[in-house]
């Protein structure tokens, strides 16, 4: 199999070719994204399942203002939604805390996993869930907003995965700063020591930027969502900067900022549902043969449409490709692949039976390769064929098309392919009914021999005007 970095590529473009465009108008008016709890979590490898070391309803009954517990149960909601995330940065191993807001979607500062001072992401980043597993994050889909400095509202990230990490999620809200001292503050961090604690306060004092509170944070705990409890359902309305035995500090999010989370959570960035993949256009993406092998690890059962034009398949693509499981698919765009006649050679072992449109132009191909595409098992399907800008083909590859019992081809585009005059007698007996054979090596002539062959059914545009009416 090919690297990493091809399978990480392909991965990411499909995934792109799947999205929605961003609608800003659709979203100017959220300021709430909902959470989703899933009582029966699934839970693997998990160690410490004891319970939380005081119940919930005892907490909001203790009067004091400050309450800061060490987590034992973390696989409870909304327990089970918040994790670690470990990196290196500047050289160095750095922890941090990041939370759930997707089935496949964390949030954590960006400060966490971005440097700032080097402009670059940190490394090895992994995020580590209640459930004892660790999740690596799909590469250059790692989403950074970042403000002037570390103390801002847009220090902020989220990382998405390419696989469903649980059910279960928090929400994200927009709250007006003039609200926060009537606001209850949860907190959830996990230490250097992987240990979850659980903080609950109120706001201190607030600016433009950041809120202040005293529930004291150790190492590890920056990115800590800033929760409010609505009944039974939490919101992160912002996220801890500092990690102090005092005093410590976190953003409240801009309300523009729930509006780019819900365009990457709900518009954007969801893992590859292959049965649902029906058109993937792949076309100008720089893609090469090392790139197309990772087709053969998707089952794209129901994908009809395919545009892998204006790229660098090659014959080696062409013979990774021939393994991809496209039973389906109806239309096939190669255009300027660089094929040659050993690339169609092996469009001849792919199993495209249901193909009805292919477009092979700008591949050089000449008459042989022609040879091998008249043995394709689409020739049963095939309604539209493209060999344009093939100059190689000339008139002994049309002698072969033609010659070819196409079942139900009627659009034949030939454009620029050497053909000359004598070419044209091999139209005399083909069911094709439209024929495009602009820019060949026609003269005056073809008239003439189009009119003697009885072709007054067949709509035939040769591109020489006294012939054109």
């Amino acid at each position: 199999m090919g690297s990493d970095s091809s399978k990480n590529k392909l991965y990411n473009l499909i995934l792109e070719s799947q999205i929605s465009l961003y609608d800003k108008n659709k979203l100017k008016d959220i300021t709430r994204i909902e959470p989703k709890k899933i009582d029966d979590e699934d839970i693997e490898n998990v160690n410490n399942l004891n319970t939380f070391e005081k119940d919930e309803d005892e907490l909001f009954q203790d009067d004091s203002l400050i309450k800061n517990y060490k987590v034992e149960n973390i696989n409870k909601y909304p327990e089970n939604c918040i994790g670690q995330i470990e990196c290196i940065k500047n050289g160095k191993q750095f922890k941090s805390t990041g939370c759930l807001i997707g089935e496949n979607l964390v949030l954590t500062l960006a400060s966490n996993i971005y440097d700032i001072k080097t402009n670059s992401f940190s490394t090895e980043i992994i995020y580590k869930h209640s459930n004892g597993k660790k999740y690596e994050p799909i590469k250059n889909n790692v989403t950074k907003i970042f403000g002037n400095n570390h103390l801002s509202r847009d220090n902020w990230a989220t990382l998405i995965f390419n696989e469903e990490i649980s059910k279960s999620f928090l929400g994200v809200e927009f709250i007006e700063i003039e609200t926060l001292p009537s606001i209850d503050i949860h907190i959830y961090g996990y230490n250097l020591n992987n240990e979850l604690y659980y903080g609950y306060t109120n706001a201190e004092t607030q600016d433009d930027n950041v809120i202040t509170y005293k529930i004291p944070l150790k190492e590890g705990e920056s990115g800590s969502p800033l929760i409010q409890k609505i009944e039974d359902k939490y919101y992160v309305f912002g996220l801890n900067l500092s990690c102090n035995e005092n005093d410590n500090k976190g953003n409240i999010f801009e309300k523009d900022i729930i509006d780019k989370i819900y365009y990457i959570k709900e518009k954007k960035r969801k893992f590859i549902d292959e049965s649902k993949v029906f058109v993937l256009d792949l076309s100008n993406q720089n893609l090469f043969s090392n790139d197309i092998e990772y087709f053969n690890c998707y089952n794209f059962i129901n994908i009809q449409e395919l545009n892998l034009s204006q790229n660098h398949i090659g014959v080696q693509g062409m013979y990774n490709l021939k393994n991809a499981r496209l039973q389906s698919l109806k239309k096939l765009n190669l255009d300027l692949n660089e094929l040659g006649d050993k690339g169609i050679s092996y469009i001849f072992q792919c199993n495209f039976t249901t193909l009805t449109e292919l477009t092979l132009s700008n591949n050089n191909i000449s008459y042989i390769g022609i040879n091998d595409l008249c043995k394709c098992d689409f020739k049963h399907t095939l309604i539209k064929l493209d060999l344009s800008e093939n100059i190689k083909i000339g008139d002994k590859g049309i002698e072969n098309l033609v010659n070819t019992l196409w079942d139900k081809l009627y659009d034949l585009i030939i454009i620029k392919i050497n053909l000359t005059n004598n070419g044209l007698h091999y139209f005399r007996k083909t069911n094709i009914k439209k024929i495009l054979m602009q820019n060949n090596k026609l003269t005056k002539d073809a008239e003439n021999i189009l009119y003697s062959l009885k072709l007054d059914n067949k709509q035939i545009i040769t591109g020489i005007p006294k012939f054109d009416k």
